[in-house]
C-alpha cells in the first residue's frame, strides 16, 4: 500500500525573499543521493552564476569537499548562498526562486516538491524513484546521472516565461491532492484492512 505525504508549509504572508538578483533553490540535506555535485555542474555550464544565485536552505553549511568542487568548476563563491530558518522563512524562499532544483538520485516521497507546488515555485527534479509521480506535470525533469540534462532544464526555466508560468499553475493545482489528512485517512485505513 502506498500512501502519499504532504506538506506543512503554507505560502507567507510576508511575501518572497528579494536577494537582489534572481536565484535557483536546493532543499534539505547534501548526502551523495541527492546529488548536490551534480547540481553544481549543471550550475557551472550554463554560467548562470554570473545573474544568478544558487541558494541552499539547510542547516548544514558547505563542506571543504563541496567548496573545492566550487572552486574547481569556477563558480564565484558570493553565488552560492547557505541559510537556513523556520518553515515561514523557506516559504519565502520558495515563492522567490526561479525554480527548486531537485535532482536526487532517488527519493522516498520528495516533500520539497510538494512544498514547492504550495508556494507556487517551479520545479526540476530527478525523472528517478518517486519523484515523477509526486510531480506529474507540475515539474521538468532530468537524468540525475547527466548534469547537462540539469542545465538544460535550468536553462529553459530562465527563458521561458510561458514554461515557468505553466509548471507554477500546474504546481498550485497538484498541490491540492496531497493533504496530512488524506494520509491520515489513508493509513488508517490501511490498518483496518491489515486487522480485519
Amino acid at each position: 500500500s502506498v500512501v502519499p505525504l504532504a506538506s506543512s508549509i503554507v505560502p507567507s504572508a510576508q511575501g518572497p525573499i528579494n536577494l537582489g538578483a534572481p536565484y535557483f533553490l536546493h532543499v534539505g540535506a547534501r548526502y551523495a543521493y541527492k546529488n548536490f555535485d551534480g547540481l553544481l555542474r549543471a550550475y557551472s555550464r550554463t554560467q548562470l552564476s554570473r545573474t544568478h544565485k544558487l541558494v541552499c536552505f539547510s542547516s548544514h553549511r558547505l563542506s571543504t569537499a563541496e567548496m573545492e568542487l566550487i572552486h574547481q568548476l569556477g563558480i564565484p563563491r558570493e553565488s552560492v548562498v547557505t541559510v537556513g530558518g523556520d518553515d515561514d522563512l523557506l516559504a519565502r524562499y520558495y515563492e522567490g526562486a526561479e525554480a527548486l532544483v531537485f535532482p536526487s538520485m532517488y527519493e522516498g516521497f520528495g516533500i520539497p516538491i510538494v512544498e514547492a507546488m504550495t508556494c507556487g515555485c517551479p520545479i526540476i527534479a530527478g525523472n528517478t524513484s518517486s519523484m515523477p509521480e509526486v510531480g506529474g506535470d507540475a515539474a521538468l525533469y532530468c537524468d540525475p546521472d547527466d548534469p547537462g540534462t540539469i542545465a538544460a532544464a535550468m536553462l529553459q526555466i530562465v527563458g521561458s516565461a510561458e514554461t515557468r508560468n505553466h509548471l507554477i499553475a500546474q504546481g498550485r493545482e497538484r498541490s491540492h491532492i496531497f493533504s496530512w489528512e488524506k494520509c491520515a485517512a489513508q493509513t488508517y485505513a490501511v490498518y483496518r484492512q491489515l486487522a480485519s
